[in-house]
């Protein structure tokens, strides 16, 4: 059973920054081990550099410092996306916190002044309709999901 997950959490250097978020969490390197990740950066399939810019959300929108909207960027990621979900078949998804595509619970609120809202990044809320999601802040919540969802199958 596949996961799907943000591509920096995976070890990418795919950040806005030039960075990853690389998680060390011990589940998660034993099933990065068995090859049951599946990386995916939504900016970088919208055609946005490493580094780049960084972009927020602003009522829904995705938008970068200057005020551009470029939530239609995006369109085509989520066509790449649903490809991928339905070849892959993930069970569910664990996506960077706080991000404008990834964000679970958290994301910026558009202003670029680090103030933090609750919400979800447009990536989260489009795959929550088909799978749970999780941030790399609930990783133990999301192991114990997976291994629910192992347990149920094997029935």
């Amino acid at each position: 059973m596949k996961i799907l997950i943000s591509a920096c959490l995976f070890g990418q250097k795919v950040r806005y920054d030039g960075a990853d978020c690389a998680q060390s969490h011990t589940w998660l390197l034993d099933i990065k081990k068995e090859g049951l990740l599946i990386p995916f950066c939504p900016e970088v399939e919208a055609g946005m550099g490493v580094p780049r810019p960084p972009i927020e959300l602003l009522n829904g929108d995705i938008v970068n410092q200057k005020g551009d909207i470029l939530t239609r960027d995006f369109d085509p990621v989520f066509e790449k996306l649903s490809a991928l979900i339905e070849r892959e078949r993930p069970v569910l998804a664990i996506l960077k916190e706080k991000s404008p595509s990834c964000g679970v619970n958290q994301v910026y609120d558009g202003s670029f002044s680090g103030n933090l809202i609750p919400g979800q990044g447009i990536m989260a809320r489009f795959l929550a309709d088909s799978m749970p999601v999780f941030s790399e802040n609930e990783l133990d919540l999301a192991q114990k999901t997976y291994l629910e969802i192992r347990a149920q199958r094997q029935k």
